[in-house]
């Protein structure tokens, strides 16, 4: 690992001396080394912050969760009768997997704000503008609780 040292000879001598540029003999060598050393080492340093920083900024894996809400939903699909809150994300797209039958046809729930109406329901596809069956009112808005089965 360490050379031992010895004495240069006279002919390394010269050839040192015969090279362009400078020459670093001795302790300013050492020193000169120890400098070059350092300065890695404190490079390296800096590097490991750097990831360290981004490593804890980072942001983490739940945080696609944050972003879920609760929605009520009715399954569209022939055979199954679910209607429950089902987590989806916030800008997602309807219809939603069912987590009953795993098809994909739960549809978001609609809620009559209307006076007296209180209906609520899964609004008729085509145009954009959503009114309630009921009442035909566009007080509506999404429905926060799971609907009771229609007395009968």
């Amino acid at each position: 690992m360490w050379r031992r040292k010895r004495a240069l000879t006279l002919a390394e001598y010269r050839a040192a001396l015969e090279r362009e540029g400078e020459i670093a003999i001795g302790a300013y060598a050492r020193a000169q080394r120890r400098q070059r050393i350092l300065m890695g080492l404190f490079g390296l340093l800096l590097l490991a912050g750097a990831v360290f920083i981004l490593v804890m900024l980072w942001p983490r894996s739940d945080a696609g969760t944050r972003d879920l809400v609760p929605v009520v939903v009715d399954c569209a699909a022939e055979g199954c009768d679910f209607r429950g809150v089902v987590q989806v994300r916030a800008d997602g797209e309807f219809p939603v997997p069912c987590p009953a039958c795993g098809q994909r046809s739960g549809y978001k729930m609609w809620h009559c704000r209307e006076g007296g109406c209180g209906a609520i329901f899964v609004p008729k596809a085509g145009n954009g503008e959503i009114r309630c069956p009921r009442c035909g009112s566009r007080r509506v808005g999404t429905a926060t609780e799971i609907p009771s089965p229609p007395a009968e």
